[in-house]
């Protein structure tokens, strides 16, 4: 591929963020967001820290919620993942000092707030303080918990399926649910084989309404299941019969149900980390919400721009990548196909056209077999618990990416120096690392230690840096195309086999994300796994593993269930391979607000095993629906 030009490196980087923001629900509720938000008078359109107004009845609700939960949790943990370096920009207590409780009391009035409480609640307004509308959502999300006990499941018509669920009846409906999925994916026949691409078909979803049917009649009675063929032909039928009553309101009949299962619970959950990965960035290299570190590319502005409009400028980011997913030249088809293999880097968007830049590593070159080797050892410390070592490591990847971009790139001269001062910094840190390892090798004879100054020698040595690509051109020009629903794509795939092969590319490029990271070259940060999507699976059973703790790291956990997150979405928004057939036409689908059907979009077995559906982003306040604390009950 060519070799393309830095029209920028340091991008203007929130100057126009928000203003061009194509955001779903736009900020608004200044009058709710002090009522929420500002106990210390703290203005909603700025970048100061707000504090939660603990007079205010719906604080006090979520505070009673996340109060029971932070109290009966163990010692060890990990109801609560809330990043230590957002707390800290946020200027909260975190760290040691929150894990050997001796954090400042939080008292009001005589109301202790737990600190873990008090932190989700002071950055829940912060992070949401530019889409009012969904930080109402979120926090009526929190209120509504289903702190889930041990106890017989039994059926209420007047309460709402999600919030009458007990243990038992979790469990059950975990069992039954893969039963179903089974016995439907069987009668698809032929038809549901994933050989198919555009002409194969999807499982049936299950809407709100039939899961009432489901609790009712199946759950709640001990000795009703769905283990046989007649068993299923009878559910079926029955099925047909319960949704013509009027036991279900009209919108449990037009919403599906989507599950994802999560160790851990924060006001950023159900975003896509292209979201969260963008919000770490700025705390880690901003000081305070309205000062950078002392060193930072970025600038005091920059920081302060960031933390007064959150929610947009981490959307807009992560828009620009998805884009770049999406648009990215059809040439590198054969690359970016090898979703398991070949390794992609996020980056800004340096030439400003609204579309993130991308550099694709060829791993059977020299340098980009070495920057797998390195990634590979970063993911098994990770795995291993081993995270200090491992946040070294990437330091050293960081380097190592730099140069691959300096390898293929043009200098516009205004922005060399800034550059060349991102290099220096990143090869100051490694040659202080390379001495510290040295030492250690000659006190130690310590053999991984050679091992690794070998790996940082390699890269500081490195002049010729093959098998890089750097992408800043889009397939067309998009800048009129962006405005539309489909945001030009059927234009630049005018055939339903080629649209198939980029919807599949992308969502694969989530399903295997370990493949794909995020960096910035402008101001120093890498961060692994970068997607901008949110997955969930639209069956529970595949969604229920990863209520543990470290599942999807292959780690133990620490033996409970925690959290169960229930999303309901619009029959429309459920976008299949087999809709390929029907309309095919701009109007198809809302790029942004589709769930991708992964399982009728996908070459790889993960992506049929998991059931999943995909959005770009975060889910939005009216898709929120349930969540489920499983910390109490008995695991199966």
């Amino acid at each position: 591929m060519r070799k393309l030009m830095f029209a920028a490196i340091v991008w203007s980087i929130l100057g126009n963020a928000y203003a061009t923001s194509t955001l779903v629900e736009y900020p608004q509720g200044s009058i709710l967001w002090n009522e929420f938000c500002n106990a210390n008078a703290i203005e909603q359109d700025s970048a100061d820290i707000p504090y939660p107004n603990y007079k205010n009845g719906e604080i006090l609700k979520a505070v009673e919620k996340l109060n029971y939960i932070a109290n009966a949790q163990e010692a060890d943990s990990d109801t609560f993942w809330l990043y230590s370096d957002i707390e800290k920009v946020y200027n909260l207590c975190t760290g040691t000092k929150k894990q050997n409780h001796t954090c400042p009391e939080i008292n009001v009035n005589g109301l202790i707030v737990h600190q873990n409480t008090h932190n989700f609640l002071t950055i829940l307004c912060g992070e949401f303080r530019d889409n009012v509308a969904l930080l109402e959502a979120k926090l009526k999300w929190v209120q509504n918990i289903n702190i889930v006990k041990n106890q017989k499941q039994t059926y209420d018509k007047n309460k709402g399926v999600w919030e009458q669920l007990t243990g038992s009846g979790y469990n059950n409906l975990v069992r039954q649910s893969g039963r179903l999925y089974n016995f439907r994916l069987n009668a698809l026949g032929s038809n549901g084989s994933s050989n198919k691409t555009v002409d194969q078909h999807s499982v049936d979803a299950m809407t709100t309404c039939e899961y009432r049917y489901l609790l009712k009649q199946y759950i709640s009675k001990e000795d009703k299941n769905v283990y046989y063929e007649e068993d299923f032909a009878k559910y079926e039928q029955g099925l047909q019969k319960f949704f013509n009553t009027s036991e279900c309101s009209e919108d449990e009949k037009t919403h599906y149900n989507e599950f994802r299962g999560d160790g851990n619970f924060k006001p950023q959950s159900l975003e896509s980390n292209a979201f969260i990965w963008n919000t770490r960035i700025f705390s880690q290299n901003c000081k305070t919400t309205k000062q950078a570190n002392p060193g930072s590319v970025l600038t005091n502005e920059q920081c302060e721009n960031y933390f007064k409009h959150p929610f947009s400028s981490r959307y807009n980011l992560a828009m620009e990548g998805v884009y770049r997913l999406f648009f990215y030249p059809k040439e590198l088809d054969r690359v970016m196909e090898r979703s398991s293999v070949e390794l992609v880097f996020m980056t800004e968007d340096l030439n400003k056209d609204g579309v993130a830049d991308m550099i694709v590593l060829d791993v059977s070159e020299k340098p980009g077999e070495k920057i797998a080797q390195l990634r590979a050892q970063i993911t098994a410390l990770k795995k291993a618990g081993q995270h200090g070592i491992a946040n070294v490591y990437t330091k050293v990847m960081h380097f190592a990416l730099l140069k691959a971009g300096l390898s293929v790139a043009q200098i516009d001269p205004q922005y060399e120096k800034v550059l060349e001062q991102s290099l220096i910094t990143a090869e100051k840190v490694i040659i202080e690392l390379k001495a510290k390892w040295q030492e250690k090798v000659d006190k130690e004879g310590n053999d991984n230690f050679k091992k690794d100054i070998e790996v940082i020698d390699y890269f500081l040595n490195l002049e010729n840096f093959d098998g890089v690509n750097f992408v800043t051109e889009t397939e067309n020009t998009l800048e009129k195309s962006l405005g539309l629903l489909d945001k030009g794509f059927f234009d630049v795939f005018p055939r339903k086999e080629d649209a198939w092969n980029r919807i599949a590319t992308v969502l694969d490029r989530h399903t295997d994300w370990y493949k794909i990271d995020m960096l910035y070259l402008g101001y120093g940060f890498y961060q692994p796994t970068y997607s901008p999507w949110v997955a969930s699976s639209y069956y529970i059973n595949k969604s229920d593993v990863f209520t543990k703790p470290g599942y999807a790291m292959g780690l133990a956990g620490d033996g409970h269930k925690h959290w169960m997150f229930v999303q309901k979405v619009k029959m429309h928004k459920w976008y299949r391979a087999y809709d390929m057939n029907g309309s095919w036409n701009k109007n198809a689908f809302d790029l942004l607000n589709t769930w991708f059907d992964e399982t009728t979009f996908s070459r790889t077995g993960l992506g049929a095993q998991e059931q999943g559906w995909d959005r770009f982003g975060s889910v939005t306040s009216d898709e929120l629906d349930a969540n489920l604390w499983l910390y109490e009950i008995n695991p199966e």
